[in-house]
């Protein structure tokens, strides 16, 4: 997430001036729905791009801020390991800090977004037409589940489930001689994970297994 603004300055000047800033939002280090206090006891939030349009003017002194607006950019997700890693969390850990910079594959943006910036964006970020989704109103819309997970109104959230036993692996002993294929280890629904860790563990120090898969 990102919020483009172009800006143009405020006083003629020698300096190198720019007309476009681009600001990282950090909702992966804060939450994109900042609460705000209400007197009469309500949920009432402001996204994280606006708090940081309000300071605009703080962050580029000397500059008039003209528009802003928000857009999400997705990179390619291609984990690449190379050779035979020693330490595998290692390897998957240094490959997702490289995927921050990987090729960009989409562009999501507002519908009002000037088309100079959007030929600006596409260019600098090698982008084609088909890569293009326009949305009006509210940029990534999986962030919602932040207020779900962040309010607790138990009326507006579905009931918990709780998690089916398993009879076949009520018992710690023996389970693996009554299903040497482990036929029944999913068979309820939402099945206590308990069981089927324990079954498992048993499993990797059972010297009759050759394989679990």
């Amino acid at each position: 997430m990102c919020l483009v603004a172009s800006i143009r300055p405020s006083a003629p000047s020698a300096l190198p001036q720019s007309s476009l800033a681009v600001i990282h939002i950090p909702s992966h280090v804060l939450p994109r729905f900042v609460p705000l206090p209400d007197p009469y006891g309500r949920h009432v939030f402001v996204l994280q791009e606006d708090v940081i349009r309000l300071m605009l003017p703080s962050l580029y002194t000397g500059y008039d801020i003209l528009s802003t607006h928000a857009i999400r950019v997705t990179r390619d997700a291609d984990v690449q390991m190379r050779g035979r890693p020693v330490d595998l969390l290692a390897s998957v850990e240094e490959s997702l800090r490289e995927r921050r910079l990987g090729s960009a594959v989409r562009l999501q943006y507002d519908a009002d977004l000037p088309q100079e910036i959007l030929s600006t964006l596409m260019e600098e970020l090698e982008l084609q037409p088909e890569d293009l989704y326009e949305s009006e109103g509210f940029t990534a819309f999986s962030d919602l589940l932040q207020l779900y997970g962040s309010l607790d109104v138990p009326r507006l959230k579905e009931k918990p489930q709780p998690p089916h036993p398993v009879p076949a692996f009520d018992r710690r002993a023996g389970h693996l001689e009554r299903h040497p294929r482990a036929r029944r280890a999913g068979a309820s629904p939402l099945p206590d994970l308990r069981r089927g860790h324990r079954f498992v563990r048993d499993a990797a120090v059972d010297p009759k297994v050759l394989a679990i898969r």
